[in-house]
């Protein structure tokens, strides 16, 4: 365990960089802030360092970036939604390992979608990605939903 510099968060050794104290979330925050104020440099300096390093990039994706797929879930749920990898184990458990809406299963993927509202943020459930997408195409629209019912059982 290590205490993040920027967060002050105790976290694992293996969500910090081998060199560095700050957690590779604060990190990839600082990274996107400093980006965003020099885009111009931050662009020039990607090409340049894409330029030298071709070959390397190449051998990396065709290996796979990570080996522990768990771990980069947990990483990602925790920068994109705020939640915890065992939070959305405890979510998936309440929802009896089943989409939220059709009760399927992640279809080919090995997660489920984490569903949010767009303007508060707050997190729904979890979903199959086609009922992710279905919510997304109507976005969010309850009218729209219920014009699509009223299609559907006017036309069966």
């Amino acid at each position: 365990m290590k205490e993040c510099y920027k967060c002050k968060e105790l976290k694992h050794t293996g969500e910090f960089y081998e060199k560095g104290n700050i957690c590779k979330i604060c990190k990839h925050q600082y990274n996107k802030e400093y980006r965003e104020a020099n885009r111009e440099l931050a662009n020039a300096a990607a090409r340049d360092w894409y330029k030298r390093n071709k070959v390397r990039e190449r051998e990396r994706k065709q290996k796979g970036n990570y080996k522990d797929k768990e771990w980069v879930k947990g990483v990602s749920l925790k920068s994109n939604h705020g939640i915890s990898l065992d939070e959305y184990k405890v979510m998936l458990a309440n929802q009896g390992g089943l989409c939220a809406i059709c009760r399927g299963t992640p279809r080919g993927k090995t997660y489920f979608c984490v569903d949010h509202c767009h303007s508060t943020g707050k997190i729904r459930g979890l979903l199959c990605f086609n009922c992710n997408t279905m919510l997304g195409q109507v976005a969010d629209s309850i009218e729209i939903l219920e014009a699509a019912i009223f299609y559907l059982t006017k036309s069966a």
